[in-house]
């Protein structure tokens, strides 16, 4: 059995950031969306950083106890996040899930160009197919009680 790669796992449907953006209409972006956070983008699709909830809480109550903000996303992004590429395997992005507290990572070309979005749960989806597969015994009572546990949804 092969063992899957970024490009079998990733989502490349992605909702992204341009860093000149407000950060109040960034917010309302992640909450429509449904996101906890999203890549941030130059004007080449290259991914300059990430906007988390935690970036924009501070400058939320801010902007709620005193009014408006004039801050942009660009003020409050991460710069320089990790990212994965397309060809990298799924044991090496278990590594870099373990080694930075994140819930997804950007998906990037050679140019460092957005491709695609990874997030822990396609990975756990991933990894209990393995399991799976690889001991039928254990099929119903690991790959269930993984799906339980973590809430995770069928790979795309």
């Amino acid at each position: 059995m092969r063992t899957p790669l970024v490009s079998d796992l990733m989502h490349t449907s992605v909702v992204s950031l341009d860093p000149r953006m407000p950060l109040l209409d960034a917010a309302h972006t992640l909450l429509k969306a449904g996101h906890s956070g999203a890549p941030v983008l130059d004007p080449d699709q290259r991914v300059i950083g990430v906007l988390s909830e935690a970036d924009v809480l501070d400058v939320l109550a801010s902007a709620a106890f005193y009014g408006s903000s004039d801050t942009t996303v660009a003020e409050r992004m991460s710069d320089v996040p990790d990212t994965v590429r397309p060809e990298d395997d799924l044991f090496s992005l278990v590594d870099r899930f373990k080694a930075h507290p994140v819930r997804r990572l950007p998906v990037v070309d050679a140019q460092g160009r957005l491709v695609g979005i990874v997030g822990r749960h396609d990975v756990l989806d991933a990894l209990a197919h393995l399991v799976e597969d690889a001991h039928p015994r254990l099929r119903h009572a690991s790959y269930a009680s993984l799906r339980e546990r973590f809430a995770i949804e069928p790979a795309h």
